[in-house]
C-alpha cells in the first residue's frame, strides 16, 4: 500500500525529510490512508466532491488523524440542529457507536475508518453551513446560484489545528439579523414540541366560549410569545387574549381583527413540526444569499408581498407590494436599480397583447381608444404610430411588425413611474392605477413585475442625492404624461427574495403561505426517506492543489444581463 503522491510532494524541499511513503498507512504510524474512496462515500458527484475535500484536509494535516479532536467534533455535529441542520445528515449516531466501539479495540482499520468518517462528516457540515443543505437551482433552475465563497478544506483544517471546531457555526452563519432571529425562534418552536403544550383548535370551539377552548387558545398564544402569562397566576383577561390574537394574525399575514375566523384557525392548526421545517428551509435560503446583502439595499419579499429599503440596520422605507401570479411568478434575482422613468409608456408584452387584448379589440374597435393604447411599428425614438383602423385585426396576430403600447397617463398599467434594474426577465418595479388591490391579503396579481404601494416615496428616496429632484418636481414629472428617464447617480442594489419565514426588528417571527410551491419542493429535497443528503456546491478540485477550495461560478443573474425593454 502506498500513500497519495501529494504526501510525497508536501514532504519534498530543503533539508532532510522523512518519506512517509516508505511505511504502511496505519494508526500505528499515525498516518491516515486516503488512497481509496471508502464504502461510506456515495457514488454521486457531490459526495465524491466532498471526499476530495476530505483528502485535502488530510493533505493539509500531513495525513495525521483528527481523532484527538473527536469529542469537540462530535459535539459540534450533534449541535448542528441549532443551525437548522440535521445531525443525522452527518451520521452522528453511527459515529458515536463507532467511537464507543474503539474504546475496547486497537484495530488500526477501525480507527482509520472512524477517522475518515469523522473528517468527512466535518467537511459536509462546513459545506452545509456555507452553502445550505441543497443547491438553490435544484429548487428552481432559474434561481441565482449561491455567491458565498468558502475554502471548505482549509476551514476544517484550521478549526482542527486551532481547536476551534465548536466555533464553526458562529464563524460561517450569515451575519444578518433575520438569520439570528430565525435561529432563536427555531429553539422556541422546538421547545413548544418538547413541552407538549400545543393543541389544535376545533373549528367553532372557541365561538362556543367553553373554558377549555379559551384555555387552549391562551396556552398556544403564550407558547408563541404573543401573550404574556400574568404573574399573578390568574388566567389572562379577554382583552389581553384578543390583543395577542391580533399579534398572531399580523405575524401570519391575516387581517388582525382579533377574531377566530377560518384563516386564523388554519394558521394556528399548522403542526409545529411543519413550522420548524419552514424555519429550517428559510435559514437555508438565508445561507444562500445572506452574505450578499449590501448594507444599503432594497428587497422585495415575494411571499410576504412587501418591499423594504435597508440602510445600515435601519428600514427608512417599507410598503406593500403586488407580485406575480402562480402562472407568471416574480423571479428571484439580484440586481441594482439603474434609472427611473416618469410617466412611462407601457410596451405591452406580446403574450398579453395576443392572449388578453386582441380578443377585446376584435370585439370592440373602440377598445384601444378607450384604454389609451396605440399601435406602433419599430421602437424607441424611431417608433411609428399606426392607424389601428387600417389593420385587419383578424389577421394581426400573424404580423410581428406591430406591437401595442399604452400611452402615459392615469390609465397606464404601470402607473406614473417605473423603476428599472438589469435582469434577463424584463421585470421591474412600478406604480399602478389599481391602488385598491393593495388592500388584499394575498397579492399574487401581476404578470411578474412588482407593483409598489408608495411610488412617489420610493422615487424620492432613490433621488435623495440628486437635489434638483424635489418632491414637487417628482410629482410634476409623474403627471406630465410625457415620458422622462432619470438615471441614478447612485444605483441601489435590489434583491427579489422568497422568504416564507423571517423575523422583524423586534425578533418576532412572521410566516407566510408558500405561494409558488418552492417550500414544498425544497421540503422534498431534504425530507425524510431521502437519506443524508450531501451538501450543495461540493468542490470540484484537484487534490494536488492544496487549499483551492470552492469559488462558485455565478453572476447572480444566470450569466445573463441587460436592461429590460423600455
Amino acid at each position: 500500500m502506498y500513500l497519495p503522491t501529494i504526501l510525497v510532494l508536501l514532504s519534498a524541499g530543503c533539508g532532510r525529510s522523512h518519506n512517509p511513503a516508505s511505511q504502511p498507512a496505519s494508526s500505528t504510524s499515525g498516518i491516515i490512508d486516503v488512497e481509496n474512496v471508502p464504502d461510506f462515500v456515495s457514488s454521486d458527484a457531490q459526495s465524491q466532491g466532498l471526499w476530495d475535500s476530505t483528502k485535502q484536509v488530510y493533505a493539509l494535516r500531513q495525513f495525521q488523524p483528527v481523532a484527538p479532536s473527536a469529542d469537540a467534533a462530535l459535539q459540534t455535529l450533534e449541535n448542528a440542529a441549532s443551525e437548522g441542520l440535521h445531525p443525522e445528515d452527518f451520521g452522528v449516531t453511527e459515529l458515536r457507536m463507532k467511537r464507543d466501539a474503539l474504546q475496547a479495540s486497537a484495530d488500526s482499520e477501525q480507527r482509520n475508518d472512524f477517522d475518515r468518517r469523522l473528517t468527512y462528516a466535518l467537511v459536509r457540515y462546513v459545506s452545509q453551513l456555507c452553502f445550505g443543505r441543497v443547491n438553490p437551482r435544484d429548487v428552481n433552475t432559474e434561481w441565482p446560484a449561491g455567491e458565498k465563497q468558502c475554502d471548505v478544506s482549509r476551514i476544517v483544517h484550521d478549526a482542527l489545528q486551532m481547536n476551534t471546531v465548536e466555533n464553526l457555526s458562529d464563524q460561517l452563519s450569515p451575519k444578518i439579523p433575520e438569520y439570528s432571529g430565525l435561529k432563536a425562534q427555531l429553539k422556541r418552536y422546538r421547545d413548544i414540541v418538547d413541552g407538549g403544550v400545543w393543541q389544535s383548535l376545533e373549528p367553532g370551539a372557541v365561538k362556543a366560549a367553553t373554558a377549555d377552548a379559551r384555555s387552549v387558545l391562551a396556552a398556544n398564544l403564550v407558547a408563541t410569545g404573543d401573550l404574556q402569562q400574568p404573574n399573578t397566576g390568574e388566567s389572562p383577561s379577554a382583552k389581553a387574549v384578543i390583543e395577542a390574537l391580533r399579534s398572531f394574525q399580523e405575524r401570519h399575514g391575516i387581517e388582525p381583527d382579533g377574531r377566530l375566523g377560518k384563516q386564523t384557525i388554519a394558521a394556528m392548526n399548522v403542526p409545529v413540526p411543519q413550522r420548524i421545517e419552514q424555519i429550517e428551509i428559510n435559514m437555508d435560503r438565508m445561507r444562500w444569499i445572506g452574505d450578499s446583502l449590501e448594507p444599503r439595499h432594497l428587497r422585495v419579499n415575494i411571499p410576504g408581498f412587501q418591499l423594504s429599503v435597508h440602510d445600515a440596520g435601519r428600514v427608512p422605507l417599507q410598503m406593500r407590494a403586488i407580485v406575480g401570479s402562480k402562472e407568471d411568478p416574480t423571479p428571484v434575482l439580484k440586481s441594482a436599480i439603474a434609472y427611473l422613468v416618469f410617466s412611462p409608456y407601457w410596451n405591452i408584452p406580446l403574450s398579453i397583447a395576443t392572449e388578453e387584448l386582441l380578443p377585446k379589440i376584435r370585439k370592440n374597435p373602440q377598445y384601444l381608444r378607450r384604454e389609451n393604447i396605440e399601435v406602433v411599428r419599430g421602437s424607441g425614438e424611431k417608433a411609428q404610430v399606426i392607424d389601428p383602423g387600417k389593420i385587419d385585426w383578424e389577421k394581426s396576430s400573424d404580423n410581428p411588425d406591430y406591437y401595442l403600447r399604452q400611452k402615459p397617463g392615469a390609465k397606464n398599467a404601470l402607473g406614473l413611474v417605473k423603476f428599472i434594474f438589469p435582469n434577463p426577465y424584463n421585470v421591474y418595479l412600478h406604480d399602478t392605477p389599481s391602488d385598491n388591490l393593495f388592500g388584499r391579503l394575498t397579492r399574487t396579481l401581476s404578470h411578474g413585475c412588482v407593483r409598489v404601494e408608495k411610488p412617489a416615496d420610493l422615487a424620492a428616496y432613490l433621488l435623495q442625492d440628486q437635489p434638483e429632484w424635489t418632491p414637487e418636481r417628482i410629482e410634476e414629472a409623474m403627471h406630465a404624461e410625457k415620458e422622462t428617464k432619470v438615471s441614478l447617480k447612485t444605483q441601489l442594489p435590489v434583491h427579489l427574495l422568497y422568504w416564507t419565514a423571517w423575523t422583524d426588528a423586534e425578533g418576532h417571527i412572521h410566516f407566510r403561505d408558500d405561494v409558488y410551491g418552492y417550500d414544498e419542493k425544497q421540503r422534498q429535497l431534504t425530507g425524510a426517506g431521502r437519506g443524508a443528503l450531501p451538501a450543495a456546491h461540493a468542490p470540484d478540485i484537484d487534490v494536488n492543489e492544496i487549499g483551492t477550495g470552492i469559488v462558485p461560478n455565478s453572476t447572480g443573474l444566470h450569466g445573463k444581463s441587460g436592461l429590460p425593454q423600455q
